[in-house]
C-alpha cells in the first residue's frame, strides 16, 4: 500500500514538475494533500467577498456538525406507521397526485387493513399520521430549515415586464 502512495506521489510530482505552485505534499497522516506555499496569499490578501463566503461555509459546517451530534443521539428508527406514511407520500409524489390525495388514500388503506372501521374517520386511530406531521418530522430529522428551503423570490422578466415567483433553495445548505 505504501508503494502505491509513493507511486501516486511521484506521478503527481512529475505532472506538476514545471508548475511553480506545486502544493502536493504528504500530510501528517501520510496521505497526499495540498499545502500552502510560503508565497501563497495570507488571509489579509483575500478579498472581503471571499472571506464572507468562507465564513458562511464555516458557519454551515458548524451547524451540520451540531446537527450530526444531536441526530446521532436523539433520533430513533421510524415506526411502522411512519414508514407507511412516508411510502404513501413517496408514491403520491412519483405519480404527480394532488396534495389532498394523501388523507383519502391513507383512510382507504387503514380501512382495508382493518385498522379503521367503515364508519370511523382517520382521527379515530393512532395508525394515521397527518401529512403535515410527517413532513414536519422529516424536516426536523433531516435538518431542513425553512429559511433555506423553498424561498420564493419575485422577479420581473426584462422583456415582458411580467412578474413571476421563483422557488429557490440555498445551495450550500442543499449540499451539506
Amino acid at each position: 500500500m505504501e508503494e502505491d502512495n509513493d507511486d501516486e506521489y511521484m506521478a503527481a510530482c512529475e505532472d506538476n514538475a514545471g508548475d511553480e505552485n506545486n502544493n502536493l505534499r504528504y500530510n501528517d497522516d501520510d496521505n497526499l494533500a495540498f499545502s500552502a506555499d510560503e508565497d501563497s496569499a495570507n488571509e489579509d490578501d483575500i478579498p472581503d467577498q471571499q472571506q464572507q463566503v468562507m465564513l458562511q461555509q464555516q458557519h454551515l459546517m458548524l451547524q451540520f456538525r451540531e446537527y450530526s451530534e444531536h441526530a446521532s443521539q436523539k433520533f430513533f428508527p421510524f415506526t411502522r406507521t411512519e414508514v407507511t406514511a412516508i411510502k404513501c407520500l413517496s408514491v403520491l409524489r412519483k405519480t404527480s397526485a394532488s396534495l389532498g390525495t394523501y388523507k383519502d388514500i391513507m383512510e382507504w388503506h387503514l380501512k382495508e387493513t382493518g385498522a379503521l372501521e367503515e364508519n370511523e374517520t382517520v382521527g379515530h386511530t393512532p395508525a394515521y399520521i397527518s401529512q403535515k406531521r410527517v413532513y414536519d418530522k422529516l424536516r426536523i430529522r433531516y435538518n431542513i430549515q425553512p429559511e433555506y428551503y423553498g424561498v420564493i423570490k419575485t422577479l420581473e422578466l426584462p422583456s415582458s415586464h411580467t412578474r413571476v415567483d421563483i422557488v429557490t433553495n440555498h445551495a450550500g445548505v442543499m449540499i451539506r
